[in-house]
């Protein structure tokens, strides 16, 4: 669900954000229900009342999940055991429209947060659709729960290999294998250790780069092609 909120006022608003501003409030049923919000991108909890996360705050309550995605907006604020108030307007704010994404039962939420700040760009090219393949990866990953942080591209000399720097964040705590996906084979592919020092091969598969990712962890990978 998309939230889109517009204010028209032109009451001019100073002092303390949190006792003369604007809120949007959310709230939901259970009070024992268990609130996450993002840092960095992976799902942390918190202790005090105010909470600051641009990218989503997640409502648990067992197997129903509330995730409230806020387009960058980092201020919130807990009011009471099953209320959330998120800061819209406050002394200096010049912005008056504001969107809020609403998704329910995600297991991922940041990947709700992600695809409503990066919405799917359509570039069209020339030349022709390949016969043999519908549809391919320029580049993908096959787990949902592990994110694209970094990338970059290096072209070395005709006689050296270029390299695809990826750096991978594990935002759920569950770990596991993440295939990543490229338009072309790699010739090589490697996990780099900290201090970029030393680094280990990792696996190239019919399915792609086999990459395995520990609960938070951070990861470098070189793709060599």
């Amino acid at each position: 669900i998309e939230l889109r909120i517009e204010d028209t006022g032109r009451v001019p608003l100073k002092g303390n954000p949190w006792l003369a501003g604007w809120c949007c409030r959310f709230a939901w049923e259970q009070e024992a229900a268990s609130i996450h919000r993002s840092v960095l991108g992976q799902s942390a909890g918190f202790r005090l009342e105010r909470i600051e996360s641009p990218d989503y705050v997640e409502v648990e309550d067992g197997s129903r999940r509330l995730v409230i995605a806020a387009d960058g907006r980092p201020w919130h604020r807990k009011a009471g055991s099953r209320m959330l108030d998120s800061l819209l307007i406050c002394e200096g704010e010049t912005e008056r429209v504001f969107r809020f994404w609403i998704d329910f039962d995600q297991p991922h939420p940041l990947r709700t947060a992600e695809e409503m700040l990066t919405p799917v760009v359509s570039q069209q090219v020339t030349g022709r659709v390949p016969a043999s393949v519908a549809s391919g990866w320029i580049l993908g990953l096959s787990a949902r729960h592990v994110q694209l942080v970094r990338c970059e591209y290096e072209v070395r000399r005709p006689s050296e290999s270029d390299i695809l720097t990826l750096i991978l964040s594990e935002t759920d705590g569950m770990g596991g294998d993440c295939f990543i996906r490229t338009a072309r084979r790699p010739t090589a592919a490697y996990e780099m250790h900290a201090g970029r020092q030393a680094k280990s091969a990792v696996s190239l598969t019919p399915d792609g780069v086999l990459v395995s990712m520990s609960p938070w962890q951070l990861k470098e990978v070189q793709l060599m092609f």
